[in-house]
């Protein structure tokens, strides 16, 4: 049976320590693999200018080698990016299979870094 797609308010914290609120899939954040905690209401929401960072797992079941999912990493502390840890997704395109997800990229863990806007990119054109 799969996951249930519902949402909570969810805390990430960014690389300079600032907690901004997200939505996050309940049955992930279950797991306490992907850091991050419940979000309070005064917690700011994430602005849009801001990507979070993401890691690359790589899926696997009895069958073999599923491919890869990227999922966002809520702390830069979460037990996802120890090598060998593993989370339970729901397969890709599939309502009713779940699979397991590693962290097998040793020893260098795929992991997307947040994209902020860089500073002093807007110009001003005088005419």
């Amino acid at each position: 049976m799969a996951f249930s797609r519902n949402r909570i308010a969810w805390t990430y914290t960014d690389d300079t320590g600032q907690h901004w609120r997200v939505n996050a899939v309940k049955a992930y954040t279950d797991q306490n693999k992907l850091g991050g905690s419940p979000a309070a209401e005064s917690v700011p929401p994430l602005p849009k200018w801001l990507r979070p960072r993401r890691i690359q797992l790589t899926g696997s079941n009895l069958l073999g080698v599923l491919g890869r999912r990227s999922v966002i990493v809520y702390s830069t502390n979460a037990p996802i990016l120890t090598h060998g840890v593993s989370i339970t997704m729901n397969r890709e395109g599939s309502r009713i299979n779940q699979d397991n997800y590693y962290n097998r990229h040793y020893p260098h863990t795929v992991l997307v870094p947040e994209r902020r806007p860089r500073k002093g990119t807007v110009t001003r054109i005088s005419a």
